[in-house]
């Protein structure tokens, strides 16, 4: 076996990379600022990628955390567990909902501050459909104002006003120290919002 101790190869015109025909085998870590062309075969361990696009194929990717800014993801098949963490809301006469955080928020409303005041809306995502669930937790004495919502993201001065349209025309009632799932989709940036509510849940 022969072995080569150099610094650097080129090819015979110095003038780039040299070819390997036959293929090149490495052991050990191989280090490259850039990569150009096809990955063929198996990529068993991969620590660390910083950038990776222009994907394509069918590839079986094995992660443990994706995260996404701004990701689109199409046609996703998920055969397993779908899981999603909670956001609690900070009690407030005027609670704000942040959107970008998910779509599962829970507030408790059993002692006050109460949302009697209104409720507001931020970071309501654009140019697509955006749904939530809220669980409010209720007392005795809680008191709720859906009439009076803002949306205004952004805005030091926001407005309020009846943007919820309700299922069935009115406003969800509760009963007090049982919890009140609120449903609310919009598909215009949270200028409106359509609700519904789950109520009085007991064993049966």
């Amino acid at each position: 076996m022969s072995k080569l101790q150099v610094d650097d190869i080129v090819n015979k015109e110095d003038t780039g990379s040299p070819g390997f025909s036959k293929g090149a085998v490495v052991t050990g870590v191989c280090t490259a600022t850039t990569f150009s062309g096809d990955l063929i075969g198996n990529a068993t361990s991969a620590t660390s990628a910083t950038n990776a696009s222009g994907l394509t194929g069918s590839p079986n990717i094995t992660i443990n955390n994706l995260v996404g800014v701004a990701a689109t993801f199409s046609d996703v098949s998920l055969d397993g567990q779908y899981k999603q963490e909670f956001d609690a809301i900070t009690a407030n006469t005027t609670p704000v909902i942040d959107c970008s955080l998910g779509n599962y928020f829970t507030l408790d409303a059993s002692s006050a501050p109460y949302p009697s005041v209104g409720w507001s809306f931020t970071n309501v995502p654009a140019s697509v459909v955006y749904s939530c669930v809220i669980k409010v937790t209720t007392g005795g004495s809680t008191t709720i104002n859906w009439n009076n919502v803002s949306s205004d993201t952004g805005t030091s001065s926001p407005s309020y006003s009846n943007k919820i349209k309700w299922s069935g025309g009115a406003v969800p009632g509760f009963t007090a120290g049982k919890p009140l799932y609120i449903i609310l989709t919009t598909d215009d940036t949270g200028a409106t919002w359509q609700g519904t509510s789950l109520i009085d849940f007991a064993v049966v």
